[in-house]
């Protein structure tokens, strides 16, 4: 039988009690990464996917961030007061850090709008009509009063 090098065995029992903390360590921080990537999936899920775009009439216009295909235009009747000032119109369109289905319009009078949409779907409204199929139409009418 042979004898073995004790300080040779302790060194090599060492290493392995090193070697399986720096693998459950390894582990832990994968979790946490693993849980870092998720976390951000849902982020950018969450994110608005949508460009909101103002017009002079001054309805506002949604499409999407993806295509650039109109999604919908919204009628200013359906976030202005009965009678509006004709020169009032959004000067600023931001959308909701983390609601997809709320957007603020800030008015060249001060005024601030949360506008959000009803459908639990998540589709705005209807297309607008196209001119020669280009864009909305600038008339009167829009297709969509959803707000």
């Amino acid at each position: 039988m042979r004898v073995a090098n004790v300080p040779m065995v302790s060194e090599l029992r060492k290493l392995g009690v090193l070697r399986e903390r720096f693998h459950r360590k390894l582990k832990q921080e994968m979790k946490s990464k693993d849980i870092e990537i998720d976390d951000l999936k849902e982020k950018l899920k969450m994110a608005t996917l949508s460009i909101f775009v103002s017009f002079e009439d001054p309805s506002v216009g949604v499409l999407s961030a993806s295509t650039l295909q109109w999604r919908c235009r919204i009628n200013p009747t359906s976030y202005f007061p009965a009678n509006p000032s004709s020169r009032v119109h959004p000067l600023v369109i931001a959308a909701h850090p983390s609601n997809p289905n709320q957007f603020t319009l800030g008015l060249n009078d001060g005024a601030v709008i949360v506008l959000e949409q009803l459908e639990i779907e998540g589709k705005w409204g209807t297309l607008p009509p196209t001119e020669n199929g280009a864009g909305p139409s600038t008339s009167g009418a829009a297709n969509s009063d959803q707000h």
